[in-house]
């Protein structure tokens, strides 16, 4: 094994060990991590960390892992705010992020990670609850017609939701976001990987009332305005104010650069690749004042996000109080406790989303394309020796759920979790299939990246080829590149054949993820080219009756399982740190973000 420049050594040399000590085998093996080619970009998505610091595993099993040294603190900014009396805490809060998003502020140039800055700027159509219930907020109704071919939703008159700039939103401003984001020319305006694909499902978004907007579609998705138009959904989608037209990279650059939005915070300062500086937007429009159940308005008056890829800085500056909330491993909690922090678990909070990108294209290329080979390669992978050599067990790592579907995903049940370990079977099924011992199979290319939510996303792709040479006499690789790089090889076809063992977020409704990659026919990223499979899918999430719906994902989400068109392998609860000067916070469970940020109060 060698891992070159994005894994953590201390954890793969720990998950080597206990491989060896379980299976009786050492830890070294012919599988390689080879780097991709960086992207080009300055900012965090690629930003390795001392977690991915270089390894050469040649001497890894004699040398003591290496020690963590902090680094110096980016500066927060040096505004203080004056002294309030409104009850709101006048200081300033620190958010510490290994990773983040391509520091754009449009929806359709957004990934996922800007989740963990636009969260607090973005204000989404559709609120939800802690219990993953959609509620009223922006958009006050939303029905589905009786065909589930369109979605119409009504927007709060204007005068109660304020952008940033004190203008009002109104219904233009929804159309156009809407227009914006998912209209057919987002298919070549668009850089990100979720709205291209949503447009993919999308006719038209139409103006059809004073205060009301629809969506025609093109496919029936029942999850849609979970995953798409909700604060509960993983996608980047909140309104904007309307622009003159519908894509114009000049005026997109621009947004970028002064980015007016409506949510809790509004836009400071951008230091690429160190800062970005947030303050308190008063006029929220979500208050007792405005007729809404809850005050979700900020409880501090500013926020610094700063990029530290580095876990040991973070933790260091979680309990000398240079910052107030970050992402830290199970090795820092004693470290935290002593300092006077504590660890809060976002439970559910992303997953490993691991398969094999578009074997139908050349089913006879690669091995992939058979379901029983599928199901081998995950027989063959001790998910819990992984969660427990890695993780620490399973406060932070579970090996449940499948995909997406996750144990408080609606339709879950536990028949959907990983499929047991078994190499004996794994190898029969092998050799029933023509491959004894790995013979004839051909290397096995396993991509992946350093995630901004999953940790050890790298090490755990590592351990998965060790087993699989272990267990199968397979060859494997693993190219360890940026994330950007990754998704664009994926989405472009480069990596038919190979395997993509990546990230994504958890939510409560995987009704749309479903149609994007197992039901959508001439989709650019689906799994298959099974008609008969693709009619499945379109009758699972096409039941809109509630009474109904839960029973019918369950059951499509069965035989997709059965198929094993991706790997079931378990799920991350987020484990934040909170340093001493935070009173309280109530992040929500299936978000891989720092959700429900109005419940973050300061002493």
């Amino acid at each position: 094994m060698n891992i070159r420049s994005l894994a953590n050594p201390k954890r793969l040399l720990l998950a080597c060990l206990m491989i060896a000590l379980f299976a009786l085998v050492a830890c070294g093996s012919s599988s390689t991590a080879t780097a991709l080619p960086d992207s080009g970009s300055t900012t965090s998505d690629s930003a390795a960390s001392d977690d991915s610091a270089a390894s050469d595993d040649s001497s890894a099993s004699e040398e003591k892992a290496p020690t963590k040294v902090p680094t110096a603190v980016p500066a927060a900014s040096d505004d203080a705010p004056a002294a309030s009396d409104s009850g709101v805490n006048p200081g300033n809060a620190v958010l510490m992020m290994p990773a983040w998003g391509n520091e754009r502020f449009d929806n359709i140039h957004t990934p996922g990670g800007g989740n963990n800055y636009l969260k607090f700027m973005h204000a989404d159509g559709v609120n939800g609850d802690k219990f993953g219930k959609l509620i009223p907020g922006i958009i006050e109704t939303w029905e589905i017609a009786p065909d589930g071919m369109a979605w119409t939703f009504g927007v709060k008159e204007p005068g109660v939701v304020k952008f940033h700039d004190g203008s009002d939103l109104t219904i233009d401003d929804a159309v156009w976001t809407y227009q914006h984001a998912w209209s057919k020319g987002c298919l070549e305006s668009c850089t990100n990987i979720g709205n291209p694909n949503t447009s993919s499902a999308v006719e038209k978004i139409e103006k059809t009332g004073t205060n009301e907007l629809t969506i025609f579609m093109e496919l029936i998705d029942s999850g849609f305005v979970f995953q798409q138009m909700s604060e509960l959904g993983p996608d980047v989608e909140g309104i904007h104010p309307k622009r003159d037209k519908i894509y114009d990279v000049a005026a997109e650059e621009a947004f970028d650069k002064n980015p007016i939005m409506a949510g809790q915070m509004s836009f400071v300062e951008l230091k690429p690749a160190e800062r970005i500086s947030l303050k308190r937007f008063d006029d929220y429009y979500y208050q007792p004042a405005n007729g809404y159940p809850e005050d979700r308005r900020m409880q501090f008056e500013t926020l610094d996000i700063l990029l530290v890829p580095e876990e040991a800085t973070r933790a260091a500056a979680i309990t000398t109080g240079e910052a107030d909330v970050t992402i830290l491993s199970l090795d820092t909690r004693q470290q935290l406790e002593d300092g006077g922090g504590r660890m809060i678990f976002g439970e559910q909070g992303v997953y490993w989303w691991v398969f094999f990108p578009h074997q139908y294209v050349d089913p006879d290329s690669t091995p992939f394309s058979k379901k029983n080979i599928r199901r081998a390669m995950s027989h063959a992978l001790d998910k819990q020796l992984m969660m427990d050599g890695l993780y620490g067990g399973s406060e932070v790592a579970v090996a449940k759920g499948f995909g997406a579907i996750t144990p408080n995903t609606t339709g879950y049940s536990d028949d959907l979790d990983p499929l047991p370990y078994d190499p004996d079977l794994a190898r029969q099924i092998l050799a029933d299939e023509g491959y004894p011992g790995g013979e004839g199979f051909g290397k096995v290319i396993v991509n992946t990246y350093v995630s901004t939510a999953l940790p050890f996303l790298p090490e755990s792709a590592q351990v998965a080829a060790t087993m699989w040479e272990k267990e199968l006499g397979l060859e494997v690789e693993v190219n360890v590149g940026d994330e950007t790089s990754i998704k664009k090889a994926w989405t472009s076809g480069d990596l038919q054949g190979q395997i993509l063992w990546r990230d994504n977020e958890a939510r409560v409704d995987a009704a749309g993820i479903t149609r994007a990659v197992w039901g959508t026919a001439d989709g650019s990223l689906r799994f298959h080219e099974d008609a008969d499979l693709f009619a499945r899918v379109a009758e699972g999430i096409g039941d809109f009756n509630p009474d109904t719906r839960t029973k019918s994902l369950n059951d499509l989400f069965k035989v997709m399982h059965d198929y094993h068109h991706e790997l079931a392998i378990g799920y991350v609860n987020i484990p934040w740190a909170v340093g001493p000067r935070v009173a309280d916070w109530q992040p929500w469970p299936l978000a891989f973000f720092p959700s429900a940020p109005w419940t973050l109060s300061l002493k």
